[in-house]
């Protein structure tokens, strides 16, 4: 890929993947997640694996490094949602044990623990 084509796909996926930043500025700020779907985030991280799949086949590190940074910004919205819904399950120290009925929620407040 020539280095003008390198940048355009750079700085597209750059402004792509700081859309979720506002959103994850909101709900800090604000502690509101209820009109967040968690099925749309789930969405948009299948969608980016598979980005990153094609991206990992086709030798385009853009791709690969830009998709690797959404799915964590995704995650993000996916655990703030979950932590200001259920603040009660993160008062727990060993957060593997508080929901196993859900193994969902579990990975869930696993990933939280350890991105917030």
């Amino acid at each position: 890929m020539s280095l003008e084509l390198e940048i355009i796909a750079f700085s597209a996926s750059f402004i792509g993947v700081s859309g979720s930043l506002p959103q994850i500025i909101k709900i800090i700020k604000t502690k509101e997640t209820e009109a967040i779907s968690y099925s749309m985030y789930f969405m948009l991280i299948l969608g980016s694996c598979l980005w990153m799949t094609y991206g990992i086949r086709t030798p385009l590190y853009s791709i690969i490094f830009w998709n690797a940074v959404a799915i964590s910004t995704y995650i993000t919205v996916i655990a703030l949602k979950f932590r200001t819904e259920k603040p009660a399950l993160f008062k727990n120290k060993f957060v593997l044990k508080a929901n196993i009925r859900y193994p969902v929620y579990a990975l869930l407040l696993t990933i939280s623990a350890f991105t917030v």
